[in-house]
């Protein structure tokens, strides 16, 4: 059964057609009464007893169309961060979200199996997520801090290697069945999947094309599963001026194909690369997967599988890059002609990328 609709918050400024306009939506979850009201509600959940229950001051961070995030200084001197999951948004006049109210569901579970799976030799961080209210759709988190940014070509060298242990160590991890019950919302291939396919479309254009991604659904769909972070980009990655990795925005964790994990990180990698004017993306790729996969346990057919979701990611982000990067004016069309050719046939330097973390020599490389 869905939680009930808050009696305070969003619902209060909706239109007739059920849509929010987000400066409404940023006042309301931004207002200092309004987090003083829903924490004090019979609907949140306890938070640990040195934080208290009254918040001070409230400092709204960067947040997106269908989250607002916010810093909260409680009385007793500590700092949370709360995540609004907003229900029904609109960003645009064309551009509407639905149905997502769901997505918080189990999020704090989730957060802290990722956390807690991670090694101790590695530098990277999850926060622990305290509580979430399931009716004003809020989850209640560790500060990280203030100092943070997000990653960076700086910052490769150092995290990247870090990051591909911290990952497999997760990816190994064998996912407790309370986690199975708690992830209560759309599976994962409808609101991960769906769009980027449809993103896709266009390029599918060839009988060829079409009979390879089919054979990528099979094999996809035959892989084992285990705790995805889901949305694994440079931008939810932040790094501390004093070295911790921290991992954030947990709203399409789920379980399924770890290969979605590697293939949506290195397609980030690859746009962040080439954003920057490097043309060869391997070095940065190859950084991370060269210790993603000294320590994973990947099923026959994981390069296959990676390979085609970071060739997913590239067609769906490629409408949205001025949000993941600076934008050079050229990057579109360089993404679009490195796209087509490897459609036809992902050339050999980036099979063996996926499959042993270390590309083939130039001279190996495949013409088309």
């Amino acid at each position: 059964m869905k939680p009930a609709m808050p009696q305070v918050g969003l619902m209060e400024t909706s239109r007739s057609d059920g849509l929010v306009l987000v400066a409404e939506a940023r006042a309301r979850y931004t207002s200092l009464d309004w987090i003083n009201r829903i924490l004090g509600s019979p609907a949140c959940p306890t938070l640990p007893p040195h934080i208290g229950t009254r918040v001070v001051r409230v400092d709204e961070q960067e947040g997106n169309a269908s989250d607002l995030i916010v810093r909260c200084t409680f009385e007793s001197g500590h700092t949370l961060i709360g995540k609004h999951f907003l229900p029904v948004i609109k960003a645009k006049p064309e551009m509407a979200f639905r149905g997502l109210e769901e997505r918080g569901q189990g999020i704090d579970v989730r957060m802290n199996l990722f956390r807690q799976s991670l090694p101790d030799r590695t530098t990277a961080r999850v926060p622990e997520a305290y509580a979430y209210d399931a009716v004003n759709r809020v989850v209640w988190m560790e500060d990280a801090g203030e100092e943070l940014t997000p990653l960076q070509p700086v910052h490769w060298a150092t995290c990247l290697p870090a990051l591909g242990t911290a990952l497999a160590a997760v990816h190994r991890r064998e996912v407790p069945a309370a986690v199975h019950v708690s992830v209560d919302q759309p599976p994962l291939r409808s609101s991960l999947i769906e769009y980027p396919f449809r993103a896709l479309d266009r390029y599918l254009t060839t009988g060829s094309r079409r009979a390879r991604w089919r054979r990528f659904l099979a094999a996809d769909a035959s892989a084992g599963h285990a705790l995805i972070h889901g949305d694994l980009s440079h931008k939810n990655i932040l790094v501390a001026p004093d070295g911790p990795i921290w991992l954030l925005d947990f709203d399409r964790s789920n379980l399924a194909n770890p290969a979605y994990d590697v293939g949506f990180f290195a397609a980030h990698l690859a746009i962040q690369a080439w954003d920057t004017g490097l043309e060869d993306v391997r070095t940065p790729i190859s950084l991370f997967l060269a210790s993603y996969l000294a320590d994973a346990r990947t099923d026959e057919g994981f390069d296959f599988c990676a390979v085609h979701y970071f060739l997913l990611t590239l067609a769906y982000r490629i409408d949205s890059l001025a949000f993941l990067c600076a934008h050079d004016p050229g990057l579109r069309d360089r993404i679009e002609l490195h796209l087509s050719r490897w459609l036809d046939a992902p050339p050999g330097d980036l099979e063996a990328l996926f499959r042993t973390g270390s590309p083939a020599p130039e001279e190996t490389r495949s013409s088309h």
